[in-house]
């Protein structure tokens, strides 16, 4: 199957795959349906002056917007309610993106927290547990040990840290994720191209 795009009507084709006759040059579009001024499209090879699309033409920047781009470490700050005492902590959360090595530890972690049993006979929130302590372990810079303990002992608040991490992943390696401006974002891995 070719890539190639073949934007003539299959009515329009010969046997070959031709398309028969020739075609009208294009001219230029009117809402009124009437033809620009003088009937003929400007010589110069410009868009005429002076209609709307034109004055959206004038109004746009020409370069596209440099990409917003997420920083490799990212902080935040914590705040957490002790179930056992009531306190409340707070302590501020450093994120720095993994590198290879690291995204293999977390991957160990998770195998020696499950102790040899197969991954995919643990029960769903063990797993998910597992991921979140793991990535944590490794993602997180210098956390407080008083976080270290909460996040073993408080399934939720690790899951909620876990999902601040993944998050800081997802945007790091996919920018432009905001509301959509202009065009869309060219992407970073591009194969075959």
């Amino acid at each position: 199957m070719s890539d190639r795009r073949d934007f003539n009507p299959p009515h329009a084709r010969t046997q070959s795959g031709a398309t028969q006759g020739h075609q009208a040059p294009l001219q230029p579009f009117s809402p009124t349906g009437a033809p620009p001024q003088g009937g003929q499209p400007p010589q110069s090879g410009q868009p005429p002056q002076g209609g709307a699309l034109s004055a959206l033409r004038q109004g746009a920047s020409g370069a596209p917007a440099a990409p917003t781009l997420t920083p490799a470490t990212r902080t935040t700050t914590l705040r957490y309610t002790d179930p056992n005492t009531g306190e409340v902590r707070a302590c501020e959360l450093v994120s720095r993106i993994l590198t290879a090595n690291e995204r293999n530890a977390v991957a160990r972690i998770k195998a020696n927290l499950a102790n040899g049993v197969v991954w995919q006979s643990l029960d769903v929130v063990d797993q998910a547990r597992f991921e979140a302590l793991a990535l944590c372990a490794v993602q997180l810079r210098e956390p407080s040990a008083w976080l270290e303990d909460a996040i073993a002992q408080d399934l939720n608040l690790a899951l909620a840290v876990h999902a601040w991490l993944v998050e800081h992943d997802r945007i790091f390696f996919r920018p432009n994720l905001g509301e959509g401006e202009g065009e869309a974002a060219r992407p970073r891995v591009v194969l075959g191209a």
